[in-house]
């Protein structure tokens, strides 16, 4: 299971408004992924330190299976952060070690 976290940083928190997705790398031929894009609907919301109805950081999982020879998962985590003045559509390459043994 690759865990994914994400936290708003400064004054700008996580826009719950904007479907928040994660895409495998399509070149991993050793991780198998049952889609090519996962909608991230069940998630785990941390609301702000000082705004309690503001979510500052989320955490989600996302399924996969792999071979002997894999290493590393990689994907893209489209989301979107928002502050007061301005929302930003974000894609963050994702790169995770797979533990051997």
């Amino acid at each position: 299971m690759l865990q994914l976290q994400l936290r708003a940083l400064q004054d700008f928190k996580v826009n719950s408004e904007y479907p928040m997705r994660f895409v495998p790398a399509r070149t991993q031929t050793e991780v198998l992924f049952s889609k090519t894009e996962f909608k991230l609907e069940s998630v785990k919301n941390s609301p702000c330190p000082k705004k309690q109805d503001s979510v500052c950081a989320v955490e989600t999982s996302v399924p996969f299976e792999v071979t002997e020879q894999a290493t590393h998962v990689d994907g893209v985590l489209k989301m979107s952060v928002c502050s007061l003045d301005k929302c930003l559509i974000e894609k963050v390459a994702v790169k995770a070690k797979i533990p051997q043994g």
